[in-house]
């Protein structure tokens, strides 16, 4: 309950002053729920099991539209494909309009977000000024609390 009042506040903070914080939060959804054809209560018989997998990864801002990213099983999930996503994101604002403070909620899974590429990537962020402090929020579902990562610039 302390992770989602703290994503509460930073979500509130980001919507009620925009130029002062961004929050972005990422995930996918399961494959199984994105598969094409999709059959309610089963597939036919006369209907082969070869399915088209196709993944889809959203991006919220909060206070702006949602984005939606859709990829096929071809595309592995995994760390690059939430920087891609995020990067894909802060593509849509111009550098100079970003504001100093990054929320960044992603969920607990290691092989996609709780691993140095992405701590990386949102070093980076703020090394090249895109923000000056990043600070990301794992959702915990089965563990215990998280204690938040934040990265600021180095004065």
């Amino acid at each position: 309950m302390r992770e989602r009042m703290q994503y509460y506040r930073n979500r509130a903070h980001a919507r009620s002053h925009p130029e002062e914080a961004m929050s972005v939060i990422l995930d996918g959804m399961t494959q199984k729920t994105t598969e094409i054809p999709y059959f309610p209560c089963g597939a036919p018989k006369s209907i082969p099991t070869l399915r088209y997998g196709l993944h889809v990864f959203g991006a919220l801002v909060h206070g702006q539209t949602p984005r939606v990213f859709l990829h096929d099983a071809g595309i592995p999930t995994g760390p690059n494909l939430s920087i891609e996503t995020l990067w894909r994101v802060l593509h849509l604002y111009e550098k100079d309009s970003l504001p100093p403070l990054l929320y960044l909620q992603l969920d607990n899974t290691s092989s996609d977000n709780k691993n140095h590429h992405v701590l990386e990537f949102c070093a980076w962020l703020v090394e090249e000024g895109y923000f000056k402090d990043v600070l990301i929020l794992m959702s915990n579902i089965f563990c215990s609390p998280s204690i938040p990562f934040r990265l600021r610039l180095a004065s």
